[in-house]
């Protein structure tokens, strides 16, 4: 059986016509929603800036001048509990450690080509295609479009998470369950580390269960990777110190700062916050563009759908609403933006507005010494 499907359907023009109203409610929809998410994005409170209010602490004590405030704590993590997991992976010295399975299965992939047919109506040419591949979310393959001869087996062994009970940043105790930890390292497998039997194979750094090789795969094989944040490394953990413990310290808009760095220090860490602030900020404030710009052109929908009696025009026309409505959506969106981050920040709020009233006076002044009256 072929590994490839194709599947041909065809949409009258008064079928298009009905399927771009509906394009008209969802690009409302899209519209609407970009002015809160460009709004609210520029209320994001960046957690870097209550960083740097934190009183740095050294970990080899507990500091009495320093309980009930906000502190960054630098010292050694450390538990005295170890992880592992086994059969696969013997305990080490890690605060979390996390196991990543995948299995080589069949995986689905859809491609879809849709061409404008004179008089308006449409073909849409979809093709189906499968392939053997390493996945760590094999699909069930009574959804594909076409399951026969692409069948998955249930995967045996799951992904996971661990983290240790208890852990402790110097002389000040931490909960590894609640606080940010910072991201996994990769584990470099050997066989020290791991335990290896006829079904369960070292290869790279990956442990192989089932038939094949790990050059050579079978269907239903699996392949088990490590990473984790390992312990007995020099850390700074940020949060409110209640006695020789660290709690979540929470903001006046109940922000919550409850984060671990290792191999850095309190600058490092800060600066680290700061450009997961500014990144996260701009991407969202591409994504209400997007938002509005697409809301705007599927309003279009049914005009361009309508001219598609003429494929060419059709296309022209979608063309020129994307023109016309790109500027727009660009004005739109920063004139929100700007607001949002006026009525965000109150002193930005007040600079502007001295700024034009000063304006308005020194305008006026000019006037007067020219001799003409101020338009009321």
């Amino acid at each position: 059986m072929s590994d490839q499907f194709v599947t041909i359907t065809r949409t009258s023009w008064l079928g298009n016509i009905m399927n771009s109203f509906v394009g008209v409610l969802l690009g409302i929809i899209l519209f609407l929603v970009a002015f809160p998410v460009l709004w609210f994005n520029e209320g994001r409170t960046n957690m870097a800036t209550v960083a740097k209010a934190s009183v740095l602490v050294d970990g080899a004590r507990v500091s009495a001048q320093t309980e009930g405030q906000q502190v960054a704590v630098a010292g050694t993590l450390a538990s005295n509990e170890r992880l592992g997991d086994s059969p696969y992976l013997a305990a080490g010295a890690y605060v979390q450690l996390n196991r990543k399975v995948e299995m080589y299965a069949w995986v689905e992939h859809k491609s879809t080509e849709t061409h404008k047919d004179a008089g308006g109506s449409s073909t849409t040419t979809t093709t189906y295609s499968y392939d053997k591949q390493w996945t760590s979310s094999p699909e069930d393959s009574q959804e594909f479009e076409h399951p026969q001869g692409h069948a998955n087996p249930p995967l045996s062994v799951p992904s996971e998470t661990m983290v240790v009970s208890s852990a402790s940043v110097g002389a000040y105790t931490i909960d590894p369950a609640d606080i940010t930890l910072p991201s996994a390292q990769d584990i470099k497998l050997d066989n020290e580390i791991v335990a290896t039997s006829a079904n369960r194979r070292l290869a790279g750094n990956y442990i192989l269960l089932g038939g094949g090789s790990f050059n050579a795969p079978q269907l239903g094989d699996i392949r088990i990777s490590y990473s984790g944040v390992p312990a007995n490394t020099r850390a700074i953990a940020f949060g409110k110190q209640q006695g020789n413990t660290l709690i979540p310290y929470l903001t006046a808009k109940n922000d919550r700062l409850y984060r671990l760095f290792v191999n850095t220090d309190r600058e490092g860490a800060i600066q680290e916050m700061n450009t997961e602030y500014v990144v996260m900020g701009w991407i969202l404030r591409l994504v209400g563009f997007l938002m509005m710009w697409i809301g705007m052109c599927l309003c279009f929908g049914p005009i361009t759908t309508f001219l598609d009696v003429l494929p060419f025009l059709g296309s022209a026309g979608r063309f020129m609403v994307g023109l016309v409505t790109l500027p727009v959506a660009l004005v739109l969106s920063i004139i929100t933006i700007v607001i949002s981050i006026l009525a965000h920040n109150i002193l930005a709020l007040i600079v502007v507005l001295g700024l034009l009233i000063g304006g308005v006076m020194l305008w006026s002044k000019v006037q007067k010494r020219n001799g003409q009256p101020t338009a009321v």
